[in-house]
């Protein structure tokens, strides 16, 4: 069942990758994984970047004028997220 469901999300992410529109179910559970680890609320969150590779899924989450890069390894798990530095 676990592996099914790792296929699935890895044929959902590279399948979305072409079009680059993140389907929105998508966009809330990054908004959920990373919520706690940048302090700020799902809703008030917003999501791009999305990069999908064969053990790890990358993508920036901006919220209250913050930009961080989240990773997760193996299909959303391990998430981090650090502050991106500001570009001049």
């Amino acid at each position: 069942m676990r592996r099914g469901a790792m296929m699935f999300a890895l044929a959902l992410l590279t399948g979305c990758a072409a079009s680059r529109q993140e389907p929105q179910h998508l966009i809330l559970d990054l908004q959920r994984l990373c919520a706690g680890k940048i302090g700020c609320p799902p809703d008030a969150m917003t999501i791009s970047d999305v990069q999908d590779g064969s053990t790890m899924v990358s993508w920036t989450a901006a919220c209250q004028g913050k930009h961080y890069f989240c990773a997760a390894e193996d299909m959303f798990r391990a998430v981090s997220c650090v502050l991106k530095l500001e570009e001049k």
